[in-house]
């Protein structure tokens, strides 16, 4: 019988009880959020629909190999200088017939409690930036600025971006009109 004046017993069964009753109920923590559609398969790669190369990046847009400037909505000046910005437009870009121009970008389901495989998703670059903490245009309308203001938290680690932050973004992106 366990010495319930020994004040390490005392501090465990409190633990213990709190193990017992999550794996009881199995009990699963989940963020709950508006999921977009994306790459939620094992091993998914979205591809792009006739992508185009960028040679460079400018304050006025995205220079393809032909001198072509791809300028990107919504976003008053390009940042040159954004690692993850040089990481979406690394396989080319897709432009839309509604003008949004589009890459690709690793994602990273960070909490290793994912079975996912590698996943690779589409991302619209106006969203990404002004995520990123670009200045927004004059015709980014107020509840998509209210989502930018609350989700500038835009990282890209060496595993990819995080999957929330992926989704973040992409809520940013169906907040912007066509």
């Amino acid at each position: 019988m366990p010495d319930l004046n020994d004040q390490s017993f005392a501090r465990r069964v409190p633990i213990l009880g709190l193990l017992a009753f999550a794996l009881i109920l199995g009990w699963e923590v989940r963020e709950v959020r508006d999921v977009p559609e994306g790459p939620e398969a094992r091993g998914t790669v979205e591809p792009l629909n006739d992508p185009q190369s960028v040679e460079s990046i400018t304050a006025e847009g995205l220079v393809t190999p032909q001198g072509t400037l791809i300028r990107i909505p919504y976003v008053t000046e390009v940042p040159t200088d954004l690692p993850i910005l040089e990481v979406a437009i690394a396989e080319g870009v897709e432009v839309g017939d509604n003008g949004r121009v589009v890459g690709r970008i690793k994602i990273w389901t960070w909490c290793g409690n994912c079975d996912f495989g590698p996943r690779v998703g589409r991302i619209d670059l106006s969203a990404l930036i002004l995520a990123a903490g670009s200045q927004a245009g004059l015709e980014v309308p107020p509840e998509a600025l209210e989502a930018i203001e609350s989700d500038r938290k835009v990282v890209y680690t060496p595993h990819g971006m995080r999957f929330n932050r992926y989704y973040d973004v992409a809520r940013i992106a169906k907040l912007l009109p066509d």
